[in-house]
């Protein structure tokens, strides 16, 4: 398998591709920027809490023990938040 079958099976691909009617368009595009957004959110809280957790330890409680306790509490905030969702 040489160089031109290559370009030959990009060129079949890029044949066959479409554009993107406009509906379909801009669903990816909320999809895609939910994603981000929502990725960035849960970013940002870890951050957040790496930094309060850093200036001002909590007393008599092991640092890896809070970060477990927060990640459950917004593992379980997205599963009620999306059991909602699909539910309603």
């Amino acid at each position: 398998m040489g160089i031109s079958d290559k370009f030959k099976k990009y060129a079949l691909i890029i044949k066959f591709t479409k554009k993107p009617e406009r509906r379909e368009f801009t669903l990816t595009l909320k999809v895609v920027t939910l994603g981000f957004v929502l990725l960035g959110s849960i970013g940002f809280v870890f951050q957040l809490l790496g930094s309060a957790l850093q200036f001002r330890p909590i007393a008599g409680v092991p640092r890896e023990l809070i970060i477990l306790g927060v990640i459950s509490v917004i593992v379980l905030g997205l599963a009620i938040s999306l059991y909602r969702y699909r539910a309603g």
